[in-house]
């Protein structure tokens, strides 16, 4: 049986010939069979790195919201904005940092990104303005949660597993609900005990923190270290053949997986983040107290964890297109049990499911993206992906100008649980990258 050689991208020479035979091969997998893969180090640091910062800038956001808006007597829209201007922040860079992303150092990026969100705090503990509060975490905390978040997470385990792709992204992609579990109940104690601002001050110096330790750990690949890829890709046949480097976002937009993902993705993302900078104030209008809001956040997050983890170890086998419609639907069950004026039962159950439907919303956009566009510019069709999120830049705020004026959530609560299910049936139209002719790309 004939081998290729592995990719560039883990550390083989451009053109080199087959290491060695599948039985010397299978020796030395056995070999190493107990020894530890450094790529899992990679995905703890990244999963470390979201949960701080994930974990406050979003998923925690709407605990602030209820600080601000006593603070300086505001009313919910335009302290929502705040996440609004983040979101589109965070989309605009998107693509430059998915393009960055492939062939710069990323733990350089990813330090920047944790001093903008300390810096954002730091400058959020001494405003004194509600335009302060919006334009600084509009800015800062939409470039920090960009360099630290789910498209540097996924690109990080693209480059360091090539066999257990789903997987890996699926338990690096838990630190953005491991942020939901932990950082809520800890915001929540700190705004308590010590108020907004001394909280913002602390929350700073967590993110300094975490510096040293990305330096220390994070490469960009095995090859950087020298490093075989994990063990179960040094069979050359676990490898993927890598498809031609995108050339520019044009021809990118003219693939004919791009717009299914775009048109499945974006009714859901805007549902979702939507639902997440108003969890504060539907738990609120509901009668349920800020420290009960934050554990049913704590199990929403539980409930996404175990989904990833799921995801990961089921998407690498099945069909993902049809996991991620299983999961939509799971999702818009969660919203329907949140219309009208539900008991707090029914809202944990509804957060458990909407927890559970949550937990495709990141990793199925990397494991589709490795299996219907390849490995080579992975970071610039996933950075490509996240501009049209900016449309759900506004849903969150939207929701809350509706409140204000209608006097409840239904009417957003009814369309986010018709819209995704309707429009994601359109990720079936998803083909393989070895099912699509190569003229798309040339």
């Amino acid at each position: 049986m004939a081998y290729e050689p592995l990719p560039k991208a883990f550390g083989a020479p451009e053109g080199s010939a087959p290491r060695c035979s599948e039985a010397h091969l299978r020796i030395r997998m056995k070999r190493r069979r107990l020894i530890w893969y450094y790529g899992w180090n990679v995905a703890a640091v990244a999963i470390l790195f979201q949960v701080v910062v994930s974990g406050v800038a979003i998923t925690s956001f709407s605990l602030w919201v209820s600080s601000w808006t006593q603070a300086f007597h505001a009313e919910r829209a335009p302290v929502l904005s705040a996440m609004t201007l983040t979101l589109i922040i965070s989309g605009t860079l998107s693509p430059t940092v998915g393009s960055l992303l492939d062939r710069r150092p990323i733990r350089t990026m990813v330090t920047f990104g944790l001093l903008c969100f300390a810096a954002g705090f730091f400058l959020l503990s001494v405003s004194t303005a509600l335009w302060q509060i919006i334009a600084v975490y509009g800015v800062l905390m939409g470039i920090s949660t960009t360099l630290c978040g789910s498209i540097v997470a996924q690109t990080l385990m693209t480059k360091w597993f090539l066999a257990r792709t789903g997987l890996a992204i699926g338990i690096a992609l838990t630190g953005l609900s491991l942020g939901g579990v932990v950082m809520p109940p800890l915001l929540a104690f700190l705004l308590s005990a010590i108020g907004w601002r001394s909280a913002a001050a602390v929350i700073a110096g967590i993110g300094l923190a975490l510096i040293p330790l990305v330096l220390l750990v994070i490469r960009n690949s095995p090859g950087d270290l020298g490093l075989d890829p994990e063990r179960e890709a040094i069979i050359a046949e676990a490898a993927p053949r890598s498809n031609p480097e995108f050339v520019s976002a044009g021809k990118l937009l003219l693939h004919p997986n791009f717009w299914p993902m775009v048109v499945t993705f974006v009714p859901l993302f805007t549902a979702l983040k939507a639902m997440g900078a108003n969890f504060g104030p539907i738990t609120s209008d509901l009668g349920i107290s800020t420290a009960t809001a934050a554990i049913f956040l704590s199990v929403n997050n539980v409930c996404t964890i175990i989904g990833k983890i799921v995801i990961g170890r089921i998407a690498d086998r099945s069909d993902a297109r049809l996991i991620l419609l299983l999961f939509v639907l799971i999702t818009s069950a969660g919203f329907m049990l949140m219309l009208g004026h539900p008991p707090s039962t029914r809202v944990l159950l509804a957060t458990v499911l909407l927890g559970a439907g949550s937990a495709c919303l990141y990793p199925m956009q990397g494991i589709l993206i490795r299996r219907y566009f390849g490995v080579i510019g992975f970071g610039r069709v996933l950075g490509t992906l996240n501009v049209f999120f900016l449309l759900s830049a506004f849903g969150g705020q939207v929701a809350g100008a509706v409140r204000d004026r209608v006097g409840n959530y239904n009417f957003f609560l009814l369309a986010c649980a018709i819209a995704p299910l309707l429009l994601g049936l359109t990720v079936l139209r998803l083909k393989r990258y070895d099912q699509i002719e190569r003229r798309a790309w040339s």
